[in-house]
């Protein structure tokens, strides 16, 4: 399993090319599928066109299972995205998924440290905002960040009660996107998003750990799937951020979540 640490090591050391998650392409019988979640502007659409290496749609999030993660032991589960805006298609798969039929391998839930994209009005969002400076935009999107993941956890609690122990899921990966941006403070962002660390999402976790009693296992990766620069857009004026990562560290990045997929997938 790589751990944080160790995924920066491997990104700072200039990495290489990503692995080949996906070097054969053949029928295969759907199994238990892998779940991605998380906010809107996460980054959940463009690590699913990493894994199952599919073209990313033009506009919101993907939500079907053609795509695959195929791995060099020709085992492969289908990975399903359910949007985070608010749609038809995000409660009937979230019902679905999360009702008392459906097994599930696991669940990733994509974060961005504050960094989500804004898909709404961005002037509407700018005139919430106390302060028009990129920290009180983040405080606020991780705010959001943090509603999102306790819906997840009441749907993980309230799979427990509905399903059998088999169908629920084995794992939770936290994939903290966008590393390129926070690259700086990435050790910040650990402690924010580790179980039983003094972050509001580390403790949220570990009050989900607790309430659920069981042997789940609940990993915290950065990521990068794509090297850009951050920038908010509106009548206030620009908030930017710029990338810190190549296109190198980023596939580095993304080999880490690799690996760390086919432990989990494995255990």
């Amino acid at each position: 399993m790589v751990s944080w640490p160790e995924a920066v090591a491997r990104i700072s050391s200039g990495g290489g090319p990503a692995l080949d998650v996906q070097h054969a392409r053949f029928k295969i019988r759907r199994g238990s599928p892998i779940i991605v979640m998380g906010p809107s502007g996460s980054g959940k659409t463009r690590l699913w066109s990493h894994l199952t290496q599919n073209s990313p749609p033009d506009q919101m999030s993907v939500s079907t299972d053609d795509g695959y993660l195929v791995r060099r032991n020709r085992q492969a589960h289908s990975i399903i995205t359910i949007p985070g805006q608010f749609s038809k298609t995000r409660f009937f798969d979230t019902d679905d998924l999360f009702g008392s039929e459906t097994r599930i391998e696991g669940v990733i839930f994509v974060a961005s440290y504050g960094y989500d994209r804004v898909w709404t009005n961005q002037d509407v969002v700018a005139s919430w905002l106390e302060s028009y400076d990129l920290e009180t935009l983040r405080q606020r999107q991780m705010r959001n960040e943090l509603d999102k993941f306790s819906d997840l956890c009441r749907l993980i609690l309230q799979k427990r009660d509905l399903a059998l122990p088999d169908s629920q899921p084995k794992w939770l990966l936290v994939v903290v996107n966008k590393l390129d941006l926070f690259w700086s403070s990435s050790e910040d962002a650990r402690k924010y998003y580790q179980v039983g660390n003094d972050g509001d999402f580390g403790a949220r976790a570990a009050t989900l750990m607790q309430q659920l009693g069981t042997a789940m296992n609940f990993q915290i990766l950065p990521v990068a799937a794509l090297p850009g620069d951050y920038a908010f857009n509106s009548s206030r004026g620009s908030l930017t951020q710029t990338s810190f990562l190549n296109s190198d560290q980023c596939n580095t990045s993304v080999s880490c979540l690799v690996e760390t997929l086919g432990e989990l997938c494995n255990g």
